[in-house]
């Protein structure tokens, strides 16, 4: 995924509010536990993905960035176009990732520690971004959570911020996606509602 820095976007808060959250019973399911190792040189891109995601309303992921690679050029060549360290999370309307919301980490012009970002696109174009405000060092592991039960919105947990986007679209599929640098995630949990005697709720 290139990336051109000094790229800047405005966006409409409207769609990002932070309302308490009401609790909601998950439930594991047999087999959709899942441990990743994604690991790419400079300028490479690696992906997983589940294609059929719509059954599921949530997951859960401990993920954590144990090294970044930046190419020795970068302090000459940062503002022509490069490959960023990047680390993302994407529910996506289909595989296309035409419209997908996602969570990105990334080390801005090489450098630590990561910023987080949730963004959302449409149309192949980038139209909402926040900010989070807790950033990631290399080697800490970090909690994500993200629900998407209730249609029409979802809600992204980080580091003890939650945030809930408006979707005009149902998610169909799950992507993870690891640039210039390496990513583990242990576990990743994908959720089903269920009633309160069958497992977790929601945190």
């Amino acid at each position: 995924m290139r990336l051109w820095l000094g790229f800047v976007l405005s966006f409409s808060a409207l769609a990002l509010t932070s309302p308490p959250a009401a609790s909601l019973s998950l439930k594991n399911v047999s087999g959709e536990t899942f441990y990743l190792d994604l690991d790419t040189e400079y300028g490479a891109l690696s992906e997983w993905r589940q294609a059929e995601i719509n059954s599921f309303s949530a997951l859960r992921a401990r993920m954590w960035v144990t090294r970044i690679n930046v190419d020795s050029r970068w302090p000459q060549v940062f503002n022509t176009q490069q490959w960023t360290p990047l680390f993302a999370f994407w529910l996506q309307r289909n595989e296309s990732r035409s419209d997908a919301i996602g969570l990105e980490l990334k080390a801005v012009r090489g450098h630590m520690p990561l910023s987080a970002w949730l963004v959302r696109y449409a149309n192949g174009k980038k139209i909402e971004e926040y900010k989070f405000t807790h950033t990631v060092e290399l080697n800490e592991r970090v909690q994500l959570n993200i629900t998407w039960a209730k249609r029409g919105s979802a809600r992204i947990a980080f580091r003890g911020e939650s945030k809930i986007i408006s979707l005009p679209w149902s998610i169909q599929s799950l992507a993870i996606t690891c640039s210039t640098g390496q990513l583990k995630v242990d576990p990743l949990l994908l959720l089903k509602a269920g009633t309160a005697a069958q497992n977790t709720t929601e945190s």
